[in-house]
Parts: C-alpha cells; sequence; structure tokens
C-alpha cells in the first residue's frame, strides 16, 4: 500500500515505532536503516522513526544527482555484540525521476 503525502508517494503503515519480543522475551525496538547511494557516494542512517528515515531518504534524494536511488528497511540490533542490525522487512525504495524532478516510491 503507497500514501500520497504532499509531492511524494511513499509506503503506508500504521505504527511509525514498535518492538519485537523474541523468544528469549526481552523486547527488541525496532529500527529503521535508510540509505541514499549514488555515483558520487551517499549517506545513511539508522532511526526509531519510521517517517524520519522516509524523509531523510526523500530529502536525499532530492539534493542528489542522476542515477541516485535510496531504501528504508525495517531492522533490529544483532545479539551478537558487533555493530550490525538484522534485516526483518523492506519498508520500500525510492528514486528520483529524471524526467520531472520526483521522488518515486515503490515498494512496502
Amino acid at each position: 500500500m503507497r500514501q500520497r503525502t504532499g509531492d511524494q508517494d511513499r509506503p503506508a503503515e500504521s505504527v511509525a515505532r514498535s518492538s519485537i519480543t523474541p523468544s528469549g522475551g526481552a523486547q527488541v525496538p525496532v529500527l529503521y536503516a535508510w540509505d541514499v547511494d549514488g555515483p558520487r557516494g551517499g549517506e545513511c542512517g539508522v532511526t526509531d522513526d519510521r517517517d524520519r528515515a522516509i524523509s531523510r531518504v526523500t530529502r536525499g534524494l532530492r539534493d542528489a544527482g542522476s542515477g541516485t536511488s535510496g531504501r528504508v528497511r525495517k531492522v533490529v540490533a544483532s545479539a551478537s555484540g558487533s555493530v550490525e542490525y538484522l534485516e526483518l522487512d523492506r519498508v520500500g525504495e525510492a528514486r528520483r525521476d529524471e524526467g520531472t524532478g520526483a521522488v518515486v516510491w515503490t515498494g512496502g
């Protein structure tokens, strides 16, 4: 499902923040990892706010050049002790439309 907001289409979800409870019983916060990748580099981050992650990708794509794409993934921190995230789901992927300059979201 997609939601129209302003001049952008974006994946829709009813709950912005949540947690999961693995078999061990302790709640683990759900986070949102976001990435913007382009020919000249990119940017990335992690937040507990789904809408903030989508906004960061949208802003990054609006400021980026041609050939740039972005994505938001629902993740949890790994319990292994290393700094890594385990992907739970793909929230959406986005690209900048070359003809109009609009940010177009797919998936979710």
